[in-house]
């Protein structure tokens, strides 16, 4: 079994600064972000959360002139992987 993940989309590296709440909550956890594509946004969080949560998630360096995440306020997503920290 390989541990190579093939993507879809090439990932472009951004680490700004986000924050993520769980749907149909209100309690926002800041964290930073580490990539993107066409086919998602990939960050850490020290939250669990299970595939297909679906999230709301808000940038917080927002600008509306930028390609890319940080174009956009906010997002609405679903969690599609999740991947253990490796840290201890």
């Amino acid at each position: 079994m390989s541990d190579i993940i093939e993507r879809t989309y090439p990932r472009v590296a951004i680490e700004t600064p986000i924050q993520f709440a769980p749907l149909n909550t209100h309690k926002y956890h800041p964290t930073r972000s580490l990539n993107f594509s066409a086919g998602g946004l990939c960050y850490q969080s020290e939250q669990r959360l299970e595939p297909m949560a679906e999230v709301c998630i808000v940038m917080l360096n927002y600008a509306p002139e930028r390609y890319g995440p940080e174009g956009y306020r906010s997002y609405l997503a679903r969690i599609r992987w999740v991947q253990p920290s490796s840290a201890p």
